[in-house]
C-alpha cells in the first residue's frame, strides 16, 4: 500500500508537473504545496478538464476505476493535492478489499 507522502510526491511531480505540463509554465516541486488548492484561482486554478485529466491520469496509473466522474466529484477530489492523495488511497483500499472478497 502507498503513503501519503507517495501520492502526494506522485500527483505533484507526474500528474500535475508532467501530465498537465505545468512544470513548463515554471512552476516547480517546491512552488506545490500539500494543501495547494487545484480548482481555485488563488491556487493553481485548474480547469475542469485539467480536473478531469488528473482523475484519469490517477486511474491510470494506480489501477482503480472510478464508476462516474461528476461536477460534485470533480470539485471535492481535486479541492487540494491533499484531498486528490486521500482521494485515490480510498480507491485503492476499495480495490483492495474488493480483490480479497
Amino acid at each position: 500500500m502507498k503513503s501519503e507522502s507517495e501520492v502526494i510526491e506522485h500527483i505533484k511531480r507526474n500528474l500535475l508537473l508532467v501530465r498537465l505540463e505545468l512544470e513548463d509554465t515554471g512552476l516547480t516541486y517546491e512552488d506545490i504545496g500539500d494543501d495547494h488548492l487545484l480548482l481555485d484561482s488563488a491556487g493553481l486554478g485548474l480547469d475542469s478538464v485539467e480536473a478531469l485529466d488528473l482523475l484519469v491520469g490517477s486511474e491510470k496509473t494506480y489501477g482503480f476505476q472510478i464508476k462516474e466522474i461528476d461536477k460534485d466529484l470533480i470539485e471535492s477530489a481535486c479541492h487540494s493535492v491533499r484531498t486528490l492523495a486521500a482521494f485515490i488511497l480510498n480507491n485503492l483500499a476499495e480495490t483492495a478489499l474488493t480483490k480479497v472478497a
